[in-house]
């Protein structure tokens, strides 16, 4: 299976650290700030076009033109009770796009697949390990899709505007990501994980 990533590079996130402190000694004087480096999850929809983040995305997604293509947007989140379970994939995107019954069967899907390849991890504090957000809501801000009212898109909708099929966003606690980077192990089985059940929703 091929594939690729798109992020800052480490300068890049550097440098605008250093513009937003600056920014807010100055009482958030945004003009400070690079418009170029734009939060790509915060981009309106007229930004698209001028965004060269949403323009890589574009690229990747015509380099591995075919039947099926995943997006996955990885982030990070609090720990519960802040957040309702240590890893929350955000279906809202390809809900948003009318793919009501792959949906389903994707959300299935990743519930089954993440439990069978994380359960053995002893995450603290104790909640549920994986919950499946498909809606955007007032109280489900991992949906993975901003509202309409809003003019924004999320890197989740981009990708369904750039022609992935299939798209998610993954939020995942503290607690997981600390996890993952002390078993190492652990990370090619949630990335079978997240396969097997992309596969399972294409096969409906």
């Amino acid at each position: 299976m091929d594939g690729a990533h798109i992020s800052w590079t480490r300068s890049e996130q550097h440098r605008s650290w250093l513009l937003w402190s600056l920014a807010k000694r100055r009482d958030h004087a945004v003009e400070l700030l690079d418009p170029r480096n734009r939060d790509p999850n915060y981009l309106s929809k007229d930004e698209l076009g001028t965004s060269s983040w949403f323009q890589t995305m574009l690229d990747v997604s015509d380099t591995f033109a075919c039947s099926e293509s995943l997006h996955i947007d990885v982030h990070g989140c609090r720990n519960p009770p802040d957040s309702s379970a240590h890893l929350t994939a955000g279906l809202g995107a390809m809900s948003e796009a009318g793919l009501g019954q792959c949906v389903e069967v994707f959300t299935k899907a990743l519930k089954t697949e993440i439990r069978r390849a994380l359960g053995s991890l002893r995450l603290r504090p104790k909640a549920p390990l994986v919950r499946v957000v498909t809606v955007a809501s007032s109280s489900s801000r991992f949906s993975g899709a901003w509202f309409e009212s809003t003019g924004r898109q999320t890197q989740s909708q981009q990708a369904m505007i750039a022609g992935f099929t299939h798209s998610v966003q993954l939020e995942m606690s503290k607690a997981l990501r600390t996890s993952l980077f002390k078993e190492k192990a652990t990370i090619p089985k949630l990335g079978g994980a997240l396969s097997a059940a992309w596969m399972a929703a294409v096969r409906g």
